[in-house]
């Protein structure tokens, strides 16, 4: 009764079909002060991860790649109260010195499910462009941290592609056709075999290595 159960109610194990940033939700005790909920996709290492109070029952993760993903719901509460401990004697009955315990209390949940757009042939997630934010056109949202490096301009170009705030949801970039956003070589390596990258809110591009433009 102290422990109480925790129960995935989105999405349930074995669900299929999953968009790739959903809303989780659960149940669970009422009295284990700390909730650690982490996202992983199974092959990519893809994955994301917060600590959240007690009475918390959503969260919603970074954009999740396609295929076999799993969520770890974990209630929790370090040093519980209600564990005491004695301290250990040795044979002649003398405590043990510099001895001490801690109880903590775990109550968790898995759930395994699979993100829509892939599978065991799909692809892996590079990065997420939001193009939100004047300040920084470059950056990944996903959490991978695969952020552009630079923005470059050819002769006659404007200085560097523009934010502009007529997004269809959010900002967006603008680019003259003179001026874009680079990576730096490493992105060829990241991207050997299958992945994809999400502009904006739900544009996938999907790309193989040498076929990359």
């Amino acid at each position: 009764n102290v422990l109480g159960d925790v129960n995935v109610l989105f999405p349930a194990d074995g669900s299929t079909g999953v968009t790739n940033q959903p809303t989780y939700q659960w149940t669970g005790p009422s009295n284990l002060l700390t909730i650690s909920v982490s996202s992983s996709h199974d092959n990519s290492g893809n994955g994301y991860g917060e600590e959240l109070p007690g009475t918390a029952t959503e969260w919603t993760p970074g954009i999740l790649s396609p295929g076999g993903n799993s969520l770890f719901v974990n209630y929790f509460s370090n040093s519980f109260p209600g564990i005491t401990f004695t301290t250990p004697t040795n044979s002649s009955g003398t405590p043990l010195v510099g001895w001490s315990a801690r109880g903590d209390l775990h109550s968790y949940k898995f759930s395994s499910f699979t993100v829509a757009g892939g599978g065991s042939g799909g692809g892996n997630l590079f990065g997420h462009y939001t193009f939100d934010s004047q300040f920084d056109l470059k950056a990944d949202s996903s959490g991978l941290n695969h952020h552009a490096i630079n923005q470059f301009s050819a002769t006659g170009g404007t200085q560097a592609p523009q934010f502009t705030s007529s997004g269809i949801s959010g900002g967006a970039i603008e680019f003259d056709g003179l001026n874009g956003l680079w990576w730096e070589n490493e992105m060829v390596d990241v991207l050997a075999g299958s992945h994809f990258v999400v502009v904006g809110n739900d544009t996938i591009l999907r790309q193989r290595l040498g076929s990359c433009a």
